[in-house]
């Protein structure tokens, strides 16, 4: 609550999108998305995964409509409330933590959601197959701004080259290899400010990992999208 009395929304989250230093290029020293070094007592620094980490962290959601001028400050109380109910997830199983949820489960899709948009993924696939917008949906409107293949990941064969650094084969779309199936999806944020989810994939042959995670945040009309990759390949693309 702030000092005028305006309450504001919060939510406890691991760590994210909102919170990872590096996700943005050039602020993590070129670090891998999702890692960050720790010192250690005699100085020298290990890598470390973010989601291997315990650390949580409080949202409080402050809307564009209250103003303040610049090179001030306002003050806010926390106040205590009881705990929302803890998020459960299994093989392709999902439970919703509220009624603050900006996640939709059906049986083949699951819908993320907030006053903008409205964006729709196959449980079978990990394919964003729609984005609609909320303000077409209140005129009776169902337009899908995306094609009718979606959003999703896709592996090519890239035989090697004179300059492998940077030549990539010209036919390479020709040369799509077979991408991993679904091996879960996990709602790992989901409350009134921000909403997750994780789609794992089976491994390659090679044994590359992938997970994608896709995100909304409430009132904004963007879809954040992550890919965290143990590469294993040799002569291929995502």
């Amino acid at each position: 609550i702030s000092s005028d009395g305006q309450e504001y929304p919060t939510q406890i989250v691991r760590s994210n999108i909102l919170t990872v230093q590096n996700r943005n290029t050039g602020l993590g020293m070129g670090l891998p998305t999702g890692f960050h070094y720790l010192k250690k007592i005699d100085g020298m620094g290990e890598m470390n995964a973010y989601e291997n980490e315990d650390n949580r962290f409080l949202l409080i959601y402050i809307p564009k409509s209250q103003k303040m001028k610049p090179l001030s400050f306002t003050s806010i109380t926390l106040m205590h409330s009881p705990s929302s109910p803890v998020l459960s997830s299994g093989q392709m199983g999902l439970t919703t933590s509220s009624s603050n949820s900006m996640v939709e489960l059906k049986e083949t899709e699951i819908i993320l959601k907030n006053k903008l948009i409205q964006v729709i993924i196959d449980r079978g696939t990990g394919v964003i197959s729609e984005i609609i917008s909320r303000k077409d949906q209140q005129q009776n409107v169902n337009f899908n701004y995306l094609s009718e293949s979606g959003i999703d990941l896709r592996l090519y064969s890239d035989p090697r080259s004179k300059f492998d650094a940077w030549n990539l084969d010209r036919n390479f779309m020709n040369k799509e290899v077979t991408f991993p199936s679904v091996k879960t999806i996990k709602l790992i944020a989901d409350g009134p400010i921000i909403a997750t989810i994780q789609i794992e994939f089976k491994k390659t042959r090679a044994g590359s990992t992938i997970k994608q995670n896709i995100t909304i945040i409430r009132d904004e009309p963007v879809i954040y999208g992550e890919c965290l990759v143990d590469w294993q390949e040799e002569y291929k693309l995502l």
